[in-house]
């Protein structure tokens, strides 16, 4: 992306099992493969969000931060569900945000039995 937004490649065709973009220097397209529509997004700010996203995942895999920014938000719901209720009508999904950091999590109420490190000794981790 860092050639096309130089203007040294005229386009980059990317993306993965379901998104396909087109970068071209000011405007990225981008269009899900089971849709017509195609939306734009300035090809410097999707640049810069892939960049924001793999530092995320970096500082997410150096030791178990992952595990510690979650034991947080899992704290915290479990001090006060009724306070990060994603939706009034569910009594599964939780949102909060903690060091600039969203975090959803969907909890059965088995999981409020269970310690912080309880719930995190079951989580697995995928990047």
């Amino acid at each position: 992306m860092n050639a096309v937004i130089a203007g040294q490649s005229d386009y980059l065709d990317w993306g993965t099992d379901s998104l396909y973009v087109s970068s071209e220097t000011a405007l990225s397209q981008y269009v899900r493969y089971d849709k017509v529509e195609k939306n734009q997004v300035s090809t410097l700010s999707l640049r810069n969000f892939l960049i924001e996203l793999k530092n995320f995942k970096e500082q997410c895999q150096a030791g178990d931060y992952y595990k510690t920014i979650i034991g947080q938000a899992f704290t915290a719901v479990k001090a006060n569900p009724s306070q990060y209720k994603r939706w009034p009508t569910s009594d599964l999904d939780y949102l909060i945000t903690l060091n600039n950091i969203t975090i959803a999590l969907v909890l059965e109420a088995n999981d409020f039995s269970l310690s912080t490190g309880q719930y995190l000794a079951q989580l697995i981790r995928y990047f």
